[in-house]
């Protein structure tokens, strides 16, 4: 009786402590926003996600290839201290009492991170070489370091510090920082018109860089309607322009013209692209509007001549890769993008209003004709060569009766 009475408490016992220690781990897990890219990612492009130049947090530290820009951090801390006047034990002191906070940030911190004074440390180093490139531009460093690659490093999803960390160093040196919009101001190149747009204060680089791109329209894209190529759409009647802004979600049809923002493809588009994907599926609190705008992209880009026309149109420009090259790269972004889970109310279903379109009688037609006649030289020769004899062969046939009918 005793022995059953003592095994139910363990297992109450047992019961109690998983709820609590369920409960602590979904209000932990709310408040994670850096994260580490699951393997079945990873598999398609380790580099994208792997930092090339310098490590910012806790995922990356240590690394060789990465040890050479660890005494460039140390004189953007000395540059720091200098600017803001202040001892590094006083830095430490101000930054103390959110460090639990700071840790929360990410989602798997490894066992020599959790002590509190080896992780401060390390945000403050970090985040003081991220605010004299980003924020302050330091001259001599900004000209020699900043370059495309530390630019990509800074937005990779697994090499992110938290928001609250750069403004607290900010407010320190001596800058008031009322929300992150003086921030993302110095720090992503955004326009003053545009600052209203962004909502909330972001989470951290990755996150502002990723609002910024998302603040207008509302397409969402449907997986079970896939959009016809941008040569089949053109064949079809479909012009393209240019929409009135640069974020991915402004996709509009209407009245047989399809509006697309912007793309500037260069050395790191992919990887920006996938750090943008690979956010939207980890992290809960973020939308799908980058998926949404990659997988409709894919479907209107299969070859070398849908990057062409759209290049025409400039919804593209490029610095680096042919149109080939661009095309195999939106094909290859899809290949390890999760289904979308997350659902949205949207207005319109731009998907839908474009097969409408194309499938009128006359739209199907024009498709059919320009396909069969005009897509080959040699074929559009052949058919000119024919249809001039047809109307040889007419006026010849009427001239020929004519003379019968005056006679009659």
């Amino acid at each position: 009786m005793g022995e059953n009475s003592a095994e139910n408490q363990w297992v109450i016992d047992l019961e109690e402590l998983q709820s609590i220690n369920s409960e602590t781990e979904i209000e932990k897990r709310k408040k994670h926003c850096i994260y580490r890219v699951p393997n079945i990612m990873r598999e398609l492009n380790d580099k994208a996600y792997t930092p090339q130049l310098v490590s910012l947090g806790p995922y990356h530290h240590g690394k060789a290839h990465l040890k050479p820009m660890e005494r460039n951090k140390h004189a953007a801390l000395a540059h720091y201290l200098e600017r803001a006047n202040k001892t590094l034990d006083e830095v430490r002191e101000a930054l103390r009492p959110k460090i639990q906070e700071l840790m929360d940030a990410y989602d798997s911190l490894e066992e020599p991170w959790r002590d509190e004074d080896r992780f401060l440390d390390l945000m403050i180093l970090d985040g003081c070489f991220f605010i004299e490139m980003m924020v302050w531009g330091n001259d001599e460093l900004w000209r020699r370091y900043m370059n495309r690659g530390l630019w990509m490093d800074m937005r990779r999803i697994e090499n992110q510090l938290p928001l609250l960390l750069l403004v607290i160093l900010i407010e320190i040196g001596g800058h008031e920082v009322e929300d992150s919009k003086s921030f993302i101001r110095n720090c992503d190149e955004v326009p003053d018109t545009e600052l209203k747009t962004i909502r909330g204060k972001g989470l951290h680089l990755l996150d502002i860089s990723k609002r910024k791109m998302t603040t207008e329209g509302n397409y969402i894209h449907d997986r079970d309607l896939t959009v016809r190529t941008a040569t089949e759409l053109f064949q079809a009647g479909v012009s393209f322009k240019l929409a009135d802004s640069i974020c991915y979600s402004d996709i509009s049809f209407t009245n047989g013209v399809l509006k697309l923002p912007h793309l500037y493809c260069h050395s790191n588009t992919e990887n920006m692209f996938l750090n943008y994907t690979a956010y939207e599926h980890i992290h809960k609190g973020t939308d799908n509007t980058v998926s949404n705008y990659v997988l409709f992209m894919d479907n209107i880009i299969d070859t070398d001549k849908d990057v062409a026309l759209l290049r025409k149109a400039n919804i593209m420009s490029c610095t680096t890769g042919s149109d080939s090259e661009i095309a195999s790269l939106f094909n290859r972004l899809t290949q390890g993008l999760p289904l979308l889970d997350k659902i949205h109310v949207h207005s319109e279903n731009v998907n839908m209003n474009i097969e409408n379109y194309c499938n009128r009688r006359w739209h199907k037609w024009r498709a059919i004709f320009i396909q069969t006649y005009l897509s080959n030289p040699w074929v559009f020769i052949s058919f000119l060569a024919a249809f001039n004899l047809l109307v040889l062969t007419v006026i010849q046939t009427t001239y020929t009766i004519m003379p019968f009918y005056k006679n009659s």
